[in-house]
């Protein structure tokens, strides 16, 4: 991840703007090594910057919440994507029957 810190850090210096696939990329490996504290905080800066994000954004969330057990926050990630019309693709499903989370369909 600090490598990737570094290349987003040196992109924003030389006023290149990142879009969603970057910011993915970060949440993506912020949830991969359990640092769901940033992923969220670019989740944050994401909307702080008015990328919308995708469904990728939020299965990368829901899977990095749901290894963590945080299910409070799957809930609001599922809620989210209610909020700004993101319609959870099989892989959502996947990911949350994956993880024996079947009862979190409800709030789709």
């Amino acid at each position: 991840m600090k490598k990737a810190e570094e290349i987003y850090v040196k992109m924003l210096e030389n006023k290149i703007s990142p879009n969603v696939v970057t910011l993915n990329t970060l949440i993506n490996g912020y949830c991969k090594s359990g640092d769901l504290t940033n992923a969220q905080n670019t989740f944050n800066t994401m909307l702080e910057q008015k990328i919308m994000p995708n469904v990728t954004t939020f299965n990368i969330l829901i899977s990095g919440f749901c290894k963590s057990g945080n299910i409070e926050q799957v809930k609001h990630m599922l809620h989210s994507m209610k909020k700004f019309k993101i319609h959870p693709f099989n892989v959502t499903f996947l990911i949350l029957e994956m993880l024996k989370l079947e009862h979190l369909r409800k709030f789709l």
